[in-house]
C-alpha cells in the first residue's frame, strides 16, 4: 500500500492525494482530524469512496481537539514542537487527545482503516502503548516500523504490514529510488510506502517547511511510465482495510 500522510493540512494536500488516488498509485491515506481543512477532505473522501482512510494522530502540529491537555500546548495554545512534546507531554493528556481525534473521525459517519500520526510520535517508546491501547479499543490497524513492539504486548489482534518505509522522502524522490523500494519489499507479503504527495498552496507553506518536495512526489506518484513498469511486477495495491 501507498499511504499518503497529511490529509487534512491544506487544500492543496487534499487535492494532491486524490490526484495520486484518481491517477497515480496511492491507495490510502491519514487524516489530521485536528487541522482546519478536514472538513475539505471529508467531502473528498466521501467523493472517493474506494481509498483507504485512516488517522493521522497529530500532537505536535496546530492546536488539539481536545480540552484540559494543557501539558501539550504551548502558551499560544498550539501544540508544542516535535522536539518538545515528549519534554513536556504527559501520557494521558496524549491518550485523551489521540481518542478526541479517533471520535471527531467516528462522528462523521465513517470508519477509519487504521492509525498512524504526524512525525511519527506513535512510534516512540512512551507513546507507542498509548497507540496500541486505543487501536485494540477502537479495533484498527496501527503503522509499525522505527521500533518494535513492547516487551509486554498483550494485544493479540493487532493488524499491521510486515514492512514499513519512509525511505521516498526528503532527498531521496526519485523514480529510481521508488522502484528499488518496491523491488525491496517483495521480500515481505504487505508492505507500507509512506509518501506526501500536495499541490502546493499558501496553507500548506504556512504550516510546513516540507512543502516544494510534495509536488515532486506527486509528479512521480502519477508518473504513467513509471505506473506501468510497476503494473508488469504483479504487484497488488490495497489499502490497510484489506488486512
Amino acid at each position: 500500500m501507498v499511504n499518503a500522510d497529511d490529509f487534512g493540512l491544506s487544500k492543496g494536500v487534499n487535492l494532491g492525494i486524490i490526484e495520486a488516488y484518481q491517477h497515480g498509485i496511492v491507495t490510502s491515506t491519514t487524516m489530521m482530524m485536528n487541522m482546519p481543512e478536514y472538513t475539505h477532505g471529508l467531502n473528498l473522501i466521501r467523493e472517493n469512496p474506494g481509498i483507504g482512510v485512516g488517522i493521522h494522530l497529530t500532537v505536535t502540529c496546530g492546536r488539539p481537539v481536545a480540552e484540559k491537555v494543557d501539558s501539550l500546548i504551548d502558551a499560544s495554545g498550539c501544540f508544542h514542537s516535535q522536539f518538545n512534546i515528549l519534554h513536556y507531554g504527559k501520557s494521558e493528556d496524549m491518550e485523551r487527545e489521540f481518542q478526541c481525534q479517533i471520535e471527531r473521525f467516528l462522528d462523521t459517519g465513517l470508519h477509519p482503516t487504521h492509525i498512524d500520526s504526524h512525525h511519527h510520535i506513535h512510534m516512540h517508546e512512551r507513546v507507542l502503548p498509548i497507540a496500541l491501547k486505543l487501536a485494540d479499543q477502537y479495533d484498527l490497524a496501527v503503522r509499525l516500523g522505527r521500533t518494535g513492539l513492547p516487551r509486554d504486548f498483550k494485544y493479540s489482534n493487532l493488524r499491521t504490514t510486515d514492512f514499513f518505509t519512509d525511505a521516498f522522502y526528503g532527498q531521496n524522490l526519485t523514480q529510481k529510488n521508488f522502484l528499488e523500494i518496491l523491488h525491496k519489499a517483495q521480500d515481505y507479503k504487505t508492505v507500507e510506502v509512506m509518501c506526501h504527495p500536495a499541490f502546493i498552496d499558501n496553507g500548506l507553506l504556512a504550516q510546513s517547511r516540507y512543502s516544494h518536495q510534495r509536488r515532486n512526489e506527486l509528479d512521480i506518484l502519477t508518473d504513467e511510465k513509471m505506473i506501468e513498469k510497476i503494473k508488469g511486477d504483479h504487484i497488488q495495491f490495497i489499502h490497510y482495510g484489506d488486512l
